[in-house]
């Protein structure tokens, strides 16, 4: 069987809130691929993949959401290329061009995980880090593997949290049955009826005391979405809103893809 050629991309979205004009906080996040190996059978391809993030300011932060995917984009190799009013019109839309390359079926999610635990605190000069190992099946021949990562945080010297947000999880199935069945749907602003969800949520405390006293309570919640179909691919999103859950938002981390 000859092997399935694996092309690698990623992706990275991140949001600050709370950000001042002076002292901004310095958080890089790095996303890479490492060196695949291939499974004795030749069946399956293991990618190592590597996460990290840093805070490099001075001022701490509290992590409110990491969450990252691979997914894998089934194509096929065109010998002659696209034609140039193809490849141009894609490119004049500001997509992805790829001119030996058809993409041929919707991503398959291969992998999801989170980085760090919701409302982990990060000081100035450590990082969180995680490295995973994404497998690929070859069976369904050539292919695109993309990995994705968000993350969302909330400088520390600008408000606190009211509780741990690990303690303030809500699913949307019944985690206690065996049927895991579906019983609350995500609010109409997030997501479609039917859809799963993961959330964490915290009340926010302003460091400034005339701020708390003289302005309604703001709400931090974290939700992982996951659409319905077994192949479908989660994604992250973050608000912070005056009613606690999340109608108002002011501070938003979305979907984000390349090719």
């Amino acid at each position: 069987m000859a092997l399935s050629a694996l092309i690698g991309s990623a992706s990275v979205t991140y949001s600050a809130m709370y950000v001042p004009y002076v002292a901004p906080p310095k958080v890089p996040f790095m996303v890479s691929f490492g060196k695949p190996v291939l499974n004795p059978d030749r069946k399956r391809l293991y990618v190592p993949t590597h996460f990290t993030f840093r805070n490099e300011g001075s001022v701490s932060v509290f992590v409110m959401g990491t969450l990252w995917s691979a997914q894998l984009w089934p194509s096929v190799f065109r010998a002659q290329g696209t034609e140039r009013k193809e490849w141009r019109q894609a490119l004049g839309n500001g997509q992805d061009t790829y001119r030996q390359e058809e993409f041929n079926a919707d991503p398959r999610l291969l992998a999801a995980e989170q980085i760090s635990n919701a409302g982990a605190l990060l000081v100035p000069g450590d990082d969180f880090s995680k490295d995973a190992v994404v497998e690929v099946p070859l069976e369904a021949g050539q292919g695109r593997v993309e990995l994705s990562a968000w993350l969302s945080f909330i400088r520390a010297d600008r408000c606190k949290l009211a509780n741990s947000d690990e303690g303030s999880i809500e699913r949307s199935w019944n985690a206690d049955s065996p049927r895991q069945e579906h019983v609350r749907d995500a609010p109409a602003w997030l997501t479609e009826k039917g859809n799963d969800y993961v959330r964490y949520q915290s009340r926010i405390y302003r460091s400034s005391e005339v701020m708390r006293m003289t302005q309604a309570p703001d709400w931090a919640s974290m939700w992982w979405v996951i659409p319905k179909g077994n192949d479908e691919i989660p994604f992250m999103q973050v608000h912070i809103s005056r009613i606690p859950t999340g109608g108002n938002s002011s501070v938003t981390t979305s979907r984000n893809r390349t090719g």
